[in-house]
């Protein structure tokens, strides 16, 4: 079942990032995303709830993976490079853009594996 709700929460930061990243040049392509994205959550809501997870472990593992994807995903259909940092006033960006580079992708890859392990021991 776990692995169910890691899948879905993947899906879930994907099609966020897509939607976003459509905002500008395909609307119709940003909004059909958005709507996979709220139809994703509808499952989420059931799988969960026959599910024998805790809603922090569904939480933690959910930042995780939108910390990782997110922006990789979202670089990748802009078509900038893949670790590229985004200028907004953000308070995440502010932050990341104070990271060297190795850095900022090493931190990624630790936030991977550990929601991948975080999956595993705790649910």
């Amino acid at each position: 079942m776990i692995f169910l709700i890691y899948i879905i929460l993947v899906l879930l930061v994907a099609c966020d990032a897509l939607s976003d990243a459509f905002i500008d040049t395909n609307k119709r392509r940003s909004h059909l995303a958005e709507s996979a994205n709220i139809a994703l959550f509808f499952v989420l809501i059931y799988i969960y709830s026959i599910s024998d997870a805790s809603f922090w472990q569904v939480l933690v593992l959910y930042v995780c993976i939108r910390i990782y994807l997110f922006n990789i995903v979202y670089n990748l259909l802009r078509y900038l490079p893949i670790y590229y940092r985004g200028k907004t006033d953000s308070v995440w960006d502010k932050w990341v853009n104070k990271l060297p580079t190795p850095i900022y992708q090493t931190l990624l890859i630790t936030i991977l594996f550990f929601s991948i392990i975080f999956c595993f021991m705790f649910f």
